[in-house]
């Protein structure tokens, strides 16, 4: 007996320094949660005969988790909102800028004014005419370029929904991995790294929340 207790402890001891091992190897791992050996004393016949590693459990905070997954939901918002205001202010132009249809607008009626008080004045028509066609080809080339931005919008939806969609059929393998595990008492600690780190991408895609049932 006292030879079965020894390989008994050896053997969780080797199981233990695995979990050791693993987590230290993925300290820097996206989305891996360290993890422990939950050790009970292996009983046979009523008397105690060693020890034995139950299950492997993470170190996780579902709260936290889900604190995580809010905030990055509101990142990606404000990222997304964020990119588009910057493509719209090039795309206008800062106020001042030279190079704005606001500025070019402006130059034009100082020329319209300016013709007003001296209508004979063959430089200042001319100068009315080129401010205008400036003032019209500036207004074409923002219309192109909302087109452009909107084309762009569209195309950062259409890539968000892939990116959803995948997101979604990886949770739901996994959901009925951990299931399948749970049922068939096999651990289940990896999996759930691997799907908490997918809620965490779905999040920054869309708002989300989750819950956890008894099956896991």
């Amino acid at each position: 007996m006292s030879f079965q207790q020894g390989l008994s402890g050896l053997d969780a001891a080797t199981k233990n320094l695995d979990i050791i091992g693993n987590n230290v190897a993925n300290a820097n791992t996206e989305g891996y949660s360290r993890k422990i050996a939950n050790q009970s004393t292996l009983f046979v016949g009523g008397i105690g005969n060693g020890v034995q590693i139950d299950e492997v459990t993470r170190l996780a905070d579902l709260f936290l988790a889900n604190e995580a997954r809010t905030a990055a939901s509101e990142e990606g918002k404000a990222t997304a909102i964020s990119d588009i205001y910057a493509l719209a202010q090039n795309l206008f132009g800062a106020p001042g800028n030279e190079l704005s249809v606001a500025d070019d607008l402006s130059r034009f009626n100082v020329a319209v004014e300016a013709l007003a008080n001296n209508p004979e004045n063959a430089g200042l028509r001319f100068n009315v005419v080129s401010e205008a066609r400036r003032l019209a080809e500036n207004i074409r080339d923002l219309a192109d370029g909302a087109q452009r931005l909107r084309r762009e919008a569209d195309q950062g939806i259409d890539s968000s929904i892939e990116r959803v969609n995948g997101l979604l059929v990886q949770i739901d393998d996994l959901n009925q991995q951990i299931s399948r595990n749970i049922a068939n008492n096999l651990p289940t600690a990896d999996l759930d790294d691997q799907r908490d780190l997918a809620l965490k991408r779905l999040a920054s895609e869309v708002d989300i929340h989750s819950f956890v049932r008894s099956d896991g």
